[in-house]
C-alpha cells in the first residue's frame, strides 16, 4: 500500500512536470512549481490513498470474480458471460460514475491551492464555490459540452478495457499506472495552468480588427479581462 501511493505521487507529479517541459516548452527554472505541488498532492491524496481504497478495496467486494476472469486465457474469457458482465460493471463504473465526483474533487483542490483567491484567503466555502462554478462552466455550458468528461473518455474507456479486460492480475498495475500517466499529462495540459489573460496581448487582437476606435478597444479589452478574473 505505502509503495503504491508513493508511486502514485510522483507519477502524478511527474506527468505535471513532462507536461511543462515538454509540451508547453517551458525551461526548468520557468515551470509553475506551485502547479506540479498541486499534482503531487492530488497524486498523495487521491490517486494514491482514496484510489488505492476504491480499486483495492471496494471492486473486490463488489466484483468478486474480477480476479478469476483475470487470471484466465484469452480463448476463456472469451467464452466466460459472467466474467464479461462483471468487466463491463467495472468499465462502466469507472468511466460513468468515478468521473461525477473525481473532477470536482480535482477542481476544488487545484482552487484551494492555487486560486485566486485559495483556501488560504478566502473561506473554504467560497473556495470551493469558485471551483464548482469553473468546472460548471467547462462543461455544462454551450461550446464546453462534458469536454473534461470526453477527454477522461478518450483514455480510460479503452484503458479499462485493457486493464480489466487483459491483464492478469499481477499486470493491472503496472498497466494502470501506464494509463494514468497519459490521462495526467491530458488533465495538466487542459487543466493544469490558470494564466490571467495579459492586457497588451487582448489589445494587440483587437487592434488588428479594421476600423475599430481605440476607445472601444480600451473599454472591451478591460471588460473582457474583468470578467475572465472574476471566473
Amino acid at each position: 500500500m505505502t509503495f503504491g501511493i508513493g508511486f502514485a505521487t510522483v507519477k502524478t507529479q511527474a506527468a505535471d512536470l513532462f507536461t511543462q517541459m515538454n509540451l508547453e516548452k517551458k525551461p526548468l527554472d520557468k515551470v509553475d512549481w506551485r502547479r506540479n505541488v498541486l499534482f503531487a498532492t492530488f497524486g498523495f491524496a487521491y490517486m494514491g490513498c482514496f484510489q488505492y481504497y476504491l480499486y483495492v478495496t471496494l471492486f473486490s467486494r463488489w466484483f468478486a470474480g474480477a480476479s478469476r476472469f483475470a487470471n484466465q486465457s484469452i480463448a476463456k474469457k472469451l467464452r466466460d458471460r459472467t466474467g464479461q458482465v462483471d468487466l463491463m460493471k467495472q468499465v462502466g463504473f469507472d468511466v460513468l460514475i468515478h468521473p461525477i465526483w473525481f473532477f470536482p474533487v480535482y477542481y476544488t483542490m487545484k482552487e484551494s491551492l492555487n486560486g485566486k483567491p485559495n483556501v488560504f484567503e478566502a473561506p473554504f466555502p467560497t473556495v470551493a464555490g469558485n471551483a464548482i462554478k469553473k468546472y460548471w462552466n467547462n462543461n455544462f455550458v454551450a461550446g464546453s459540452v462534458m469536454a473534461d468528461w470526453l477527454a477522461f473518455w478518450k483514455i480510460w474507456i479503452v484503458g479499462d478495457m485493457v486493464v480489466y479486460g487483459l491483464m492478469p492480475m499481477w499486470a493491472r498495475l503496472p498497466a494502470n499506472h501506464f494509463f494514468s500517466f497519459l490521462y495526467v499529462v491530458v488533465l495538466s495540459f487542459t487543466r493544469g495552468g490558470e494564466e490571467p489573460p495579459k492586457l497588451e496581448d487582448a489589445e494587440g487582437a483587437l487592434k488588428a480588427l479594421p476600423g475599430l476606435p481605440d476607445g472601444v478597444v480600451a473599454k472591451v479589452t478591460e471588460a473582457a479581462i474583468d470578467k475572465e478574473l472574476r471566473k
